[in-house]
């Protein structure tokens, strides 16, 4: 910032070598009596002048001296100020991003899924079809799902058409016939030719 105040000291900071503003007055004047030397641990300190300052200093290699620079606290702080606001403005801007993004996993693939799901449980009827702007691989599973429930469905119509024939070989067969356990002899179907034989 253009307030930056600069002061060079000796390398045991008591002495001011230069000053970047009223450097006549103070250029070799002692400081080892101001608190400006004394608070010298601190970074917020009275610069010479009087006037609080936030301050931060380095060393010169090879001379020793002590360069300070310092900035009044409050244009600091509207600096700090202005960087926050960018910073806050980049999350906002992130915090939108991720937003959409979200938006855009939820429609393109969450949907599908829930849409997927839900023909799970009804069984592959009735259910609402996947969106045509699905990702390939929920539309490719959807399609699996579907071949998979006609193809149970076909099973089952067999599996029910070879019970309905055996049911009518075995209740119509003219030779007695018996299911039962064989370890506890309990009896658990008879054709009608059994219950005439047997009675």
């Amino acid at each position: 910032p253009k307030a930056l105040r600069y002061v060079v000291t000796t390398s045991d900071g008591k002495s001011v070598l230069a000053r970047s503003t009223h450097p006549t007055q103070f250029v070799g004047a002692s400081i080892a009596d101001t608190r400006f030397y004394t608070d010298g641990n601190s970074t917020e300190r009275p610069d010479l002048d009087g006037t609080t300052r936030l301050f931060a200093q380095a060393v010169v290699p090879g001379t020793g001296w002590r360069v300070y620079a310092g900035l009044d606290r409050s244009v600091a702080l509207a600096e700090s100020g202005r960087l926050f606001d960018r910073e806050l403005l980049l999350i906002a801007a992130a915090l939108l991003i991720v937003l959409a993004a979200t938006a855009v996993v939820q429609r393109r693939i969450a949907r599908p899924i829930v849409r997927l799901s839900e023909a799970v449980r009804h069984g592959g009827q009735g259910a609402p079809a996947v969106a045509a702007g699905a990702p390939a691989e929920v539309v490719d599973l959807a399609d699996s799902f579907g071949e998979l429930v006609t193809s149970l469905r076909a099973a089952e119509q067999e599996a029910s058409a070879a019970a309905e024939t055996y049911r009518k070989l075995f209740d119509n067969h003219p030779q007695p016939m018996l299911i039962y356990d064989r370890h506890t002899l309990e009896v658990f179907e008879v054709n009608e030719a059994a219950e005439k034989h047997y009675g």
